[in-house]
């Protein structure tokens, strides 16, 4: 995964979430908790997915998180949407593209259902926001910003979003309490999250873990993620290894502005089920999803699993609890890629870090640099770690993000530009074997 996809995916946690969707812009360089149904905006629509690989439906061959979208069969839903998005510094608006573009995806999994797009002009849907629909009521909106958002979410009109869209624009779905097809726009959120029919974007080749290891791997991190859902953390820790990091839950307490918004959410998980997993005796990866539901939220999250297995049983490694399906997959796939062997099983050597010391306190500009010395052999990659501190005390934390590292290079040491206010990082080396070493963390702190 390039680190620009690292740091997007950064950026949506700094600025929402611990327990799901996160990222808009009013709210930029602030790092909340939670938030319920932020997406980001590309500069233009994706291209489109590309599947090289059959359907992987979960472990018991079956999905039911694909069987709760039924209610688009069949039906109608009226969505209220704006024609267009402010890009760059706000000087000029891009189109959507609702209907030549987002509409054919929506209909090549479920072709029979009458999906209305009402786009307006922004201005015009704000003005449809600020005062009580009438008989003309939609099912459900695309609100652009948060100050839209905000008042429908404070006066409980709205169900909003929990969990992050595929389709990676900025602002917040949300249902209308008085919605007049309920349960066909609670199926309408769980596809914006994930297809009906999920398929890999890419041919997935790592898969020599046996068919007992790979049933352990998706139970353990079912119930990590059941668990993270369900804020019961005493029962999260047993299952992680003792080196993964620890991070920190929301904080339901705060009681004004902004961090009351972002932290109110609360959710029940419902479903939660395995759609990939792959690795070898050492090491392995699980993409999960889970649709769960709340007093103000319902919907479904995505979460990346890492597992490894030194001899004495599987525990979690790592877990990215949530974050948009794409960006998960860019992650995955990159260590797919690797070509992990059960045939090697070499001992990753111990990492050095040079350098910045422990506690450092840097300016913010030009980005400094973190750099550790290179081992030999040289393993399949080094992993970079970082964590976002949170506002709740000294030793809170947000999950932790991942930046695959090259070892090829010709110089005695690597680098990784850091560019977040405050937090710790460390590094990893994943030997082709699938063992896994990790340096002792470091602190730092950036300012203006």
């Amino acid at each position: 995964m390039c680190f620009r996809s690292i740091l997007a995916l950064a950026f949506l946690a700094a600025t929402a979430a611990l327990a799901v969707s996160r990222n808009n812009s009013d709210v930029t360089g602030m790092a909340f908790p939670v938030s319920a149904g932020a997406q980001q905006s590309p500069a233009k629509p994706p291209a489109g997915d590309t599947h090289t690989s059959p359907p992987v439906p979960g472990s018991d061959g079956s999905s039911k998180l694909t069987d709760a979208m039924a209610a688009l069969e069949q039906g109608r839903l009226t969505v209220w949407v704006p024609r267009t998005f402010l890009r760059g510094d706000g000087t000029y608006d891009q189109d959507f593209h609702w209907d030549s573009w987002f509409l054919p995806k929506f209909k090549q999994d479920f072709p029979n259902f009458d999906l209305h797009f009402e786009v307006m002009e922004r201005e015009l849907l704000e003005k449809a926001m600020e005062s009580t629909p009438d008989q003309h009521f939609p099912d459900v909106a695309f609100v652009g910003n948060l100050r839209e958002y905000a008042p429908l979410r404070e006066s409980n009109a709205v169900i909003s979003m929990w969990g992050m869209s595929r389709f990676e624009w900025h602002g917040y779905w949300v249902i209308f309490r008085q919605a007049p097809n309920m349960a066909a726009a609670r199926a309408f959120l769980l596809w914006l999250a994930h297809p009906l029919d999920y398929m890999p974007s890419w041919s997935v080749s790592t898969r020599s873990i046996n068919a007992s290891d790979k049933a352990t791997v998706e139970a353990l991190s079912l119930e990590v993620v059941r668990d993270y859902v369900s804020e019961d953390f005493d029962a999260l820790w047993p299952n992680m290894d003792p080196q993964a990091a620890r991070f920190s839950g929301p904080k339901h307490d705060v009681k004004a502005g902004m961090l009351k918004l972002f932290n109110d959410v609360t959710v029940s998980p419902s479903i939660v089920e395995p759609f990939l997993t792959f690795g070898n005796s050492r090491l392995a990866f699980v993409l999960v999803a889970a649709s769960g539901e709340g007093p103000k939220d319902f919907g479904m999250i995505h979460s990346a699993v890492i597992l490894r297995n030194e001899g004495g049983g599987w525990k979690v490694l790592y877990v990215r609890p949530h974050g948009p399906l794409p960006l998960l997959e860019d992650l995955l796939s990159s260590f797919d890629r690797l070509g992990f062997r059960d045939d090697i099983a070499e001992t990753a050597p111990e990492i050095t870090v040079i350098g910045p010391p422990d506690h450092a306190v840097l300016p913010l500009q030009p980005e400094p640099e973190m750099e550790w010395a290179k081992i030999d052999p040289k393993p399949a990659t080094y992993v970079f770690e970082f964590q976002q501190r949170l506002p709740w005390g000294k030793d809170s934390w947000e999950p932790s993000y991942l930046n695959l590292v090259s070892p090829v290079t010709d110089a005695p040491t690597l680098h990784q530009e850091y560019s977040h206010a405050a937090g710790r990082w460390r590094v990893w080396a994943i030997t082709k074997g699938g063992t896994v070493s990790m340096s002792e963390w470091r602190t730092i702190t950036l300012t203006p």
